[in-house]
C-alpha cells in the first residue's frame, strides 16, 4: 500500500470533517491503527481544524452572560435589578429570540465554511507543490539523458571523421605486426598506423591489442634516424577505434611497447609488442 498516495487522496480530511461514508470511516480507523503515518496525519488534521475553529470563531454575543445570569437561582437580587431597569430607549424594540438564534447559526455556518474552504485550498496547494517538485526531478533526468546523447553523438562524429582520415589516399598505411618470440607473449597482436607525409599527422588503430593491467599503458614510438621518438601513450581498454597521436616527420618505422602508467622517455625493448616499417 502506498501510504503517501492514500494520505494525498483527501480521504483523511473527509474523515475528520465527518463527510465520508461509514465504510470509508471504518477503513480509515482500521488503517490508522496499522500505519503510524496515517495516525499522525489524522492527529495533525484534527489539530489544524481545531486551530482554524479557535482562530475564526465569532465572539460571544453581549447578551449571553445576561441570559446565563438570569438562570442562576442564587442571584435573585441581580435578576430583579435587571428586570426593573428601564429600557435605554423607548423607540427601539428588542430583537426576537428566534432572530438572534438564526443570526448565530448563520455566523457559525459561515465561519465553518470558510475554514473548510481554506483547508482544502491549503491541501491542494501542497499537492501541487509536490507534483511540481516531481516534475522538476523528472526534467533533470531528461536533461541528463539528452546531454549523454549529445556527447555520444559528438564521439561518433569524431570517430567517423578519424576513420575517414585513416584511409585517406594522401596517407600511408603501416601495418604493425607481432614481434617473433617476444617476451610479452602476444603473438596475434596487430595495429595500424596512418601517417600523412604533408601534415605529419599520425592516426593509430589499436587493432586487436589485448587489455593490459591498469598500472600499465601502451606507448607508440616512431623510429626517426634510428632513434625512438615518443608519440604518446594509450590504454589497452580504450573505447576509441582510432587515436590521434603526436606529429612526426620522416619516420622509418613505428613500434608499440608496454610501459609503466604514464610512459617512459625511452622504450623498454623487452616489452616490444608490435613493429612495422614505413615502405
Amino acid at each position: 500500500m502506498n501510504i503517501k498516495e492514500y494520505i494525498a487522496s483527501g480521504i483523511l480530511e473527509e474523515y475528520v470533517l465527518d463527510t465520508c461514508s461509514e465504510q470509508e470511516r471504518q477503513e480509515v480507523a482500521c488503517l490508522s491503527k496499522i500505519y503510524p503515518e496515517i495516525k499522525a496525519e489524522l492527529h495533525r488534521l484534527e489539530e489544524a481544524f481545531e486551530g482554524f475553529l479557535i482562530q475564526d470563531a465569532p465572539p460571544a454575543p453581549s447578551h449571553l452572560w445576561d441570559a446565563i445570569e438570569a438562570q442562576l437561582p442564587d442571584r435573585p437580587a441581580m435578576q430583579v435589578v435587571k428586570e426593573s431597569a428601564p429600557p435605554a430607549s423607548d423607540s427601539v424594540d428588542p430583537p426576537k429570540t428566534s432572530q438572534k438564534k438564526n443570526t448565530q447559526y448563520l455566523v457559525i455556518l459561515t465561519a465553518a465554511a470558510s475554514i473548510v474552504l481554506a483547508f482544502f485550498v491549503y491541501r491542494q496547494s501542497t499537492v501541487i507543490t509536490q507534483q511540481e517538485q516531481l516534475l522538476t526531478g523528472q526534467q533533470r533526468q531528461i536533461d541528463t539523458v539528452q546531454q549523454i546523447a549529445r556527447e555520444i553523438e559528438l564521439q561518433y562524429r569524431s570517430a567517423s571523421r578519424m576513420l575517414s582520415s585513416l584511409y585517406s589516399p594522401s596517407n600511408r598505411l603501416i601495418t604493425l605486426g607481432a614481434v617473433p618470440n617476444n617476451p610479452t607473449r602476444l603473438p596475434n597482436a596487430t595495429a595500424l598506423v596512418s601517417w600523412n607525409p604533408e601534415s605529419k599527422e599520425v592516426l593509430l588503430s589499436t587493432g586487436n591489442l589485448p587489455a593490459i593491467p591498469s598500472d600499465k599503458q601502451y606507448q607508440l614510438w616512431a623510429i626517426v634516424d634510428g632513434t625512438p621518438t615518443d608519440l604518446g601513450v594509450f590504454d589497452g581498454s580504450t573505447a576509441m577505434p582510432v587515436l590521434n597521436m603526436a606529429l612526426v616527420e620522416a619516420p622509418q618505422a613505428f613500434a608499440i611497447t608496454i610501459e609503466d602508467f604514464g610512459g617512459k622517455p625511452t622504450p623498454n625493448l623487452e616489452m616490444l609488442v608490435v613493429i612495422g616499417e614505413v615502405s
